[in-house]
């Protein structure tokens, strides 16, 4: 797995210097991270519909992410459902979705779709916005190979690396990381 491409940004306020890294994640408590539903687009056009196996797979992957994410403190993980989330935000706007993190409590919102493009490639966009107004804290783009649930758990447990040891400019290694 490799990543395409990075995108930094600089650190501005104390929620977003711990999101990077350039303080400790016991200097101010954890920012709260709502992890919005990851979507899906398949244009691979497979005969075989896959439909409950993906749905399945990206729900994994969002609890996945959310257990790694929290589990050493950096983060306090909002769960956003995406029932709830499509009774509130009809018509998907970006605004809309970042207002019912915010109201959940979170500053920032993870967002990722993984697009299908073939049975064996897999490209993943993932994305750290604040919550107030939309800024890009953290951005990749992913490839994996294969479809199956060993492949998704290694692109899931890759990008959790890659958020963990985000640093600002390329200084100080991310001190949650390290926990």
């Amino acid at each position: 797995m490799r990543t395409i491409h990075r995108s930094r940004t600089v650190a501005l306020g104390v929620g977003i210097a711990l999101l990077l890294g350039a303080l400790p994640c016991s200097a101010d408590p954890a920012p709260n991270l709502a992890m919005l539903p990851i979507r899906m687009l398949d244009t691979s056009g497979e005969p075989k519909d896959q439909t409950s196996e993906h749905a399945a797979r990206l729900a994994a992957m969002a609890q996945g992410l959310s257990a790694r994410l929290s589990a050493k403190g950096c983060f306090r993980v909002v769960g956003i459902d995406a029932e709830g989330l499509a009774r509130s935000c009809p018509g998907n706007e970006p605004a809309c979705i970042l207002g019912v993190a915010r109201a959940n409590g979170a500053g920032l919102a993870f967002v990722g779709v993984i697009h299908k493009s073939s049975t064996l490639i897999m490209q993943m966009f993932a994305r750290i916005v604040e919550t107030g107004g939309g800024a890009t804290t953290f951005s990749r783009e992913l490839n994996f190979r294969g479809d199956n649930d060993e492949s998704w758990q290694r692109a899931e447990a890759f990008l959790a690396r890659e958020i963990e040891d985000d640093r600002p400019g390329g200084e100080n290694a991310r001190t949650c990381a390290k926990k």
